[in-house]
C-alpha cells in the first residue's frame, strides 16, 4: 500500500497510545516510533503519558500529547477512561491498573502491548513476574508480542487474539555513518543496560587479554555498586587505563558508535537469553559498523539470515572471545567491501521500526477495526 492510499485509509481512524512513564522515554523509544508512523500513515493519534512530563529531548511532535500527572487510582483512571472516549482504539502498555480500563470503554478496541519479559536469571522471581503478566491483558481484545519466544513465556490465560511486532530499530537515529578510519587505537563499544543479570564482567575479563591497540567504551546505566565493581576489576586486573563507561542520550549514540573499529553485542550464552532479540546488534549494523556476539541461539539463527561475513559470532568464553577480537581484521576488512555493505543496508531495513510498523500493525488495526 502507498503512502497516499495508506493516508486515504486511516484518516478517520483515531488511535490513543496509552504508557506509563515519559514520552518518548530515554530507554525505550518504541512509543515514538508507532506515533510518529501512525501519524505519517494518516491515522488521528495522540498519546497519553501518565508520569512527571515529557523526556527533555528538544523533539518537536505533530500529534497531541497529554501528560497525566500521578494521583490516586481513582482520579487518575477517571481522567484516563475519559480520554479514551472517542477513540476507535487504545494501544496501551504495561502500566499501573491499565488492566481494567477496556471495562470502562467497550466501544472502543483495545491492544495490550508487551515489550519485555522478566529474564532475570532468578527462577522463583521470574515465574512470579512473568504469572502476572499473564494476566495483563486479560480485558483486551488483542495482546501483542515482540517474539514469538515472549508471547510462550506469557501467553494470556484467557484466550484472545495474539500478535507479533518485532523490536526495530531508530532509523532517524542509526544510519549509515561515514567510513571507518584507522587511528591507532581500536575502540571496541558495548551499549545496553549495565545490571549484574548481563554479566558485563566478561567483557572486562577479556579486555587483559587483547593487544594493546584495544579499548572498551561501555554506555549505559546500571546499579551504582555493580559499576563500581566492574571498575575495581579493571583495576585489579591491571587494564583500568583501557577502559571507559560513560551515558548518553539515545541521539548522540550513533557519534560514537562512528568511531568504533568492532561493536560489541555482548550477551551471556545462559537459557534466558537463549532466544532473545538482540536491538543493539542490528543498530550497530545500521550504522554500518562490524558486530562481534555470543552464540545464543538467536545470534545464530540472525547470523544465517544476514550473511556470515556480516556478523561475527563466538562462544561465550573469555579467551576465545580475545582471540577472535585479536584476529579480527580480516573480518573487519572484508565487512566493508562496498558491495557487501549495500546488500547488508537492504537487509538491515527490514528490522527497522518504520518498516515494521507499516507491514505489520496496520494489518492488526484492520483486523481489529472490521470485527
Amino acid at each position: 500500500m502507498n503512502n497516499d492510499v495508506a493516508i486515504t485509509k486511516h484518516k478517520h481512524t483515531r488511535v490513543l497510545l496509552l504508557i506509563h512513564g515519559l514520552f518518548p522515554g530515554y530507554v525505550a523509544p518504541v512509543f515514538k516510533e508507532i506515533a510518529k508512523n501512525l501519524h505519517e500513515q494518516g491515522y488521528q493519534v495522540e498519546v497519553a503519558a501518565v508520569g512527571e512530563g515529557l523526556t527533555p529531548t528538544g523533539e518537536n511532535f505533530k500529534f497531541n500529547i497529554h501528560v497525566i500527572k500521578p494521583k490516586s487510582i481513582f482520579k487518575q483512571y477517571k481522567e484516563i477512561i475519559t480520554l479514551t472516549k472517542g477513540f476507535d482504539i487504545v494501544h496501551y502498555f504495561p502500566g499501573k491498573g491499565f488492566e481494567l480500563l477496556p471495562l470502562f470503554n467497550r466501544d472502543a478496541k483495545f491492544v495490550f502491548h508487551f515489550i519485555s519479559v522478566s529474564v532475570s536469571g532468578r527462577f522463583f522471581y521470574d515465574l512470579a513476574i512473568n504469572t502476572l503478566k499473564k494476566l495483563q491483558p486479560i480485558f483486551a481484545h488483542m495482546a501483542i508480542y515482540t517474539d514469538v519466544e515472549l508471547q510462550k513465556n506469557i501467553n494470556p490465560f484467557f484466550k484472545i487474539k495474539c500478535n507479533i511486532l518485532p523490536v526495530g530499530y531508530a532509523s532517524d537515529l542509526f544510519y549509515p555513518c561515514k567510513p571507518y578510519q584507522e587511528s591507532g587505537k581500536r575502540l571496541l563499544i558495548f551499549h545496553g543496560s549495565c545490571h549484574p543479570a548481563r554479566r558485563l564482567e566478561q567483557m572486562i575479563k577479556v579486555l587483559p587479554h587483547l593487544e594493546d591497540c584495544y579499548e572498551l567504551m561501555i554506555i549505559g546505566k546500571g546499579p551504582e555498586k555493580y559499576i563500581r565493581m566492574l571498575k575495581q576489576m579493571s583495576i585489579d586486573l591491571n587494564c583500568s587505563h583501557r577502559l571507559f563507561f560513560t551515558e548518553m542520550p539515545q541521539d548522540q549514540i550513533r557519534l560514537v558508535i562512528e568511531n568504533a573499529y568492532l561493536c560489541f553485542s555482548y550477551v551471556p550464552v545462559i537459557d534466558c537469553y537463549q532466544d532473545q532479540f538482540v536491538l543493539k546488534t542490528v543498530e550497530y549494523l545500521a550504522c554500518g559498523r562490524p558486530v562481534l556476539t555470543t552464540n545464543t541461539r538467536y545470534s545464530l539463527r540472525f547470523q544465517n539470515k544476514i550473511g556470515k561475513k556480516n556478523l561475527l559470532v563466538c562462544q561465550d568464553d573469555v579467551n576465545e572471545l580475545a582471540s577472535m577480537i585479536n584476529s579480527s581484521y580480516d573480518f573487519v576488512k572484508e565487512f566493508y567491501n562496498e558491495d557487501g555493505l549495500e546488500c547488508l543496508f537492504s537487509k538491515i531495513k527490514k528490522y527497522s521500526n518504520d518498516f515494521l510498523i507499516k507491514e505489520k500493525l496496520n494489518l492488526y488495526y484492520d483486523e481489529l477495526l472490521k470485527k
